[in-house]
């Protein structure tokens, strides 16, 4: 695959737990974050250009908040390192303010880490 990413990844240490803003469903975990898009992985594949109105759990208030929300656009789904799973690549669509500004902390704190 060739990469296209113009922004490094901040790879997470606590995977956040990503669900439908809709339903409520379990879209899969949150491996790593960057001012533009999310990986993520989940049980199933995600068609590409899907679109996915997205809650993102904290495990503790992180901020003044205990989760973030966003829309997010599927750009690629493969088969994981673990064949029961797949790795999926997102473009952050919208946002609001002050997630953006809880994503880039999230950012700042993790990319100082080792």
């Amino acid at each position: 695959m060739i990469e296209r990413r113009k922004m490094e990844r901040i790879h997470l240490i606590h995977y956040l737990r990503m669900f439908n803003r809709e339903d409520g469903s379990l879209i899969g975990n949150l491996v790593d974050i960057t001012g533009e898009g999310v990986q993520f992985i989940s049980e199933k594949p995600f068609v590409k250009d899907t679109v996915l109105p997205v809650r993102m759990d904290f495990p503790e208030e992180f901020m003044g908040k205990d989760h973030l929300e966003f829309t997010t656009e599927i750009k690629w789904s493969i088969v994981d390192q673990n064949p029961d799973l797949f790795a999926n690549g997102s473009r952050l669509v919208t946002v609001n303010d002050e997630d953006a500004n809880i994503i880039k902390a999230l950012i700042e704190m993790y990319q100082d880490s080792p």
